[in-house]
């Protein structure tokens, strides 16, 4: 189990074969399948889709959480999308609201109306989960991923900057506001996040490709090689 974890973590995707079969094994530890399936999302591998989309229906609501979270990578498929919809009614608040989140970028028309339904439940689940505790960073990371999936950017902006104020130096919600504030062509508050976040972290991987990128568009070729070969070395499978 330590292995098949290990490997996971690591990216050693030749393993493939061995997590998914433990994953769909019936005596699998349901906290290393939930482990699991939270770390094949880093697994590009359309082969992973079938195990995933079997743990929506496992006995464990950790594990069925893990499988709506990771599904939201996979909406354009037909069979994850009723899964999640399905799974909106789940007896478990945990799995309704990973459920929800992830439908967060599903467009709303076509959804039929007991589905809609289901979903405002959810989603007002969701969103009540963010606000319990309001002095904890990660919440309003986290509803900020929740808006910016809805396209609601400036909610987004506003839920990243809450996170930055209580923890300035965590890294991935300045990453995020510099991609917004990019989108919106306000490429000075682009840039100054990505410096809250490099002073936070002068190596962080994200950081400086995001870095790189925008030095790139300014036309500052020599700052946008120097990050993207710091981006590199700290990721060398970017």
């Amino acid at each position: 189990e330590g292995g098949l974890i290990e490997a996971a973590r690591k990216g050693q995707w030749e393993t493939l074969p061995d997590i998914l079969a433990y994953v769909q094994a019936g005596g699998s530890d349901p906290v290393v399948v939930t482990s699991l399936v939270r770390l094949l999302g880093q697994c590009r591998s359309p082969d992973k889709w079938p195990a995933v989309r079997a743990s929506a229906g496992h006995p464990s609501p950790l594990v069925r959480g893990a499988a709506m979270a990771a599904l939201d990578e996979d909406l354009s498929t037909a069979a994850s999308v009723q899964i999640l919809l399905a799974a909106l009614r789940d007896d478990v608040r945990l799995v309704r609201s990973r459920a929800a989140a992830a439908l967060a970028a599903l467009p709303r028309e076509g959804i039929a109306a007991e589905d809609q339904a289901a979903l405002a439940k959810a989603e007002a689940e969701l969103l009540a989960s963010f606000a319990a505790q309001p002095d904890d960073w990660g919440a309003h990371y986290n509803r900020g991923i929740y808006h910016e999936h809805r396209g609601d950017t400036a909610s987004a902006l506003a839920d990243y900057a809450a996170a930055s104020r209580l923890r300035p130096d965590v890294v991935p919600p300045w990453v995020n506001a510099s991609v917004l504030h990019a989108g919106l062509g306000q490429t000075a508050q682009a840039e100054a996040a990505l410096g809250h976040a490099l002073a936070a972290d002068a190596g962080n991987a994200e950081a400086n490709f995001n870095y790189g990128l925008l030095m790139a568009e300014e036309g500052n070729s020599a700052a946008a090689e120097k990050a993207l070969r710091t981006a590199l070395k700290t990721d060398p499978t970017m």
